[in-house]
């Protein structure tokens, strides 16, 4: 069953054109990637889709319903949950008191929503009372997904979960999204480590410019010298 769909899609990142009649679907329980060169259009499309940049045209649904119009908030409280380019977490806060912030007004089951992320991520158990700060990349990022979760989404939108991460940090964390939507939450993805978000996902897109070059299973395309030609910004 289809989750989101975005039907011809353009919009602007200010007076600049950066999305160009955009088609895409994310099933119910996938993982799908968006690959492409920086400044290709993946990150306005993930604004768009949370209500963080207005297209101008175009329609974005979750489950048949028009979303586009929405504010961000309300996109939220319909299922859609966002961790954004670099996690921006608050710093001076712990990590339960980050989590914490997510929980939706009138939660009555925030204590079991936070076990269920510490379950996911168990590293970060004996963390939970440390300042976000003072923590590694990978265990923010941990965390940044984690109060993302504290929503309880049908779809979680990341936009480049491996930026300032070791390689090792890395791959735990497009890990641990996959481990999400073999449980059933559904992840849109935007990643510039070409191989492990193939690795992570079911299905990609490819954008080039605006415009989606191509799409189709992650196993297929991993070596498709298309693909490394476009996510390099130039020809092989």
């Amino acid at each position: 069953m289809t989750l989101l769909s975005v039907d011809s899609l353009s919009a602007y990142h200010g007076n600049v054109r950066a999305l160009w009649d955009v088609s895409l679907k994310v099933e119910e329980g996938e993982t799908v990637a968006l690959l492409g060169a920086n400044g290709a259009g993946k990150s306005t499309l993930l604004r768009s889709i949370m209500g963080l940049v207005r297209p101008s045209s175009g329609s974005v649904k979750l489950r048949g319903e028009e979303i586009s119009s929405r504010r961000p908030h309300e996109i939220v409280s319909r299922g859609v949950s966002f961790v954004p380019e670099g996690r921006r977490l608050f710093p001076a806060m712990t990590a339960d008191e980050n989590l914490a912030v997510a929980v939706p007004r009138g939660c009555r089951d925030a204590e079991q929503r936070m076990a269920e992320v510490y379950s996911i991520f168990p590293s970060l158990t004996e963390k939970r009372s440390l300042q976000a700060g003072t923590l590694s990349g990978g265990e923010q990022q941990m965390i940044a997904i984690g109060r993302a979760m504290m929503t309880k989404p049908a779809l979680l939108v990341v936009d480049e979960p491996s930026l300032g991460l070791s390689p090792a940090a890395t791959g735990r964390t497009l890990k641990a999204l996959r481990g999400l939507a073999d449980e059933g939450t559904s992840v849109l993805l935007a990643e510039q480590n070409l191989d492990l978000a193939l690795s992570a996902s079911d299905r990609a897109y490819v954008f080039e410019n605006g415009h989606i070059a191509m799409s189709g299973a992650s196993a297929t395309l991993v070596n498709d010298p298309h693909v490394r030609g476009a996510y390099l910004g130039g020809e092989v």
